[in-house]
């Protein structure tokens, strides 16, 4: 199982970032990492600032996805389900 790093949260993206959907890590302790509707892998566009959520983990943003089953739709997903693509 991959280690999450705590301190990358919150993140910060910015209008026209192009980040990958990843696992976000687990809310408890014995709990396994989380996934967005299995769209791990998945790249988007960043497409609004950052909005506020329910809890502190990166807030959420609308992106566009540019790859994947749904590639050229527009979404709603939280910060802690993505990472800057490298």
């Amino acid at each position: 199982m991959e280690q999450f790093d705590v301190a990358r949260f919150p993140q910060k993206f910015s209008l026209g970032e192009l980040v990958e959907v990843t696992e976000a890590p687990p809310r408890y302790q014995y709990n396994r990492p989380r996934n967005w509707y299995n769209l791990t892998g998945d790249l988007a566009t960043v497409v609004s600032d950052m909005m506020m959520a329910g809890h502190a983990w990166g807030g959420r943003y609308k992106i566009v996805y540019l790859n994947g089953s749904n590639a050229g739709s527009f979404g709603e997903i939280y910060g802690d389900f993505l990472k800057p693509y490298r």
